[in-house]
């Protein structure tokens, strides 16, 4: 995969990332969501993350980038925590096997 790709991959997840933790934190409360409507927006969530984990290749991500996607939280977390995480892992050249 070429640099711009994966340029463009880490970009939108971090997009995706940065949605997500703004849901979690006040999204759900000023939408007045259910436990239902909540347990759906988070599973179209996870919808994304797993396609755009396909588009990087798993064969490409190390595996503590396998550890982030597989964290049972990364759906929940309110505090932008997941997306400080990723940005180490990429930072320190611990996401993708190849830089």
């Amino acid at each position: 995969m070429d640099r711009k790709t994966k340029q463009r991959l880490t970009l939108n997840l971090i997009d995706v990332l940065k949605s997500l933790a703004s849901y979690n934190d006040k999204g759900v409360v000023w939408m007045k969501h259910t436990a239902a409507e909540i347990e759906e927006n988070r599973q179209q969530y996870a919808d994304r993350l797993s396609r755009l984990r396909n588009a990087m290749v798993p064969a490409n991500l190390t595996e503590e980038a396998h550890a982030f996607f597989d964290s049972p939280d990364l759906l929940k977390d309110p505090t932008h925590g997941h997306l400080q995480q990723l940005r180490n892992l990429i930072k320190e050249y611990r996401f993708y096997i190849d830089y």
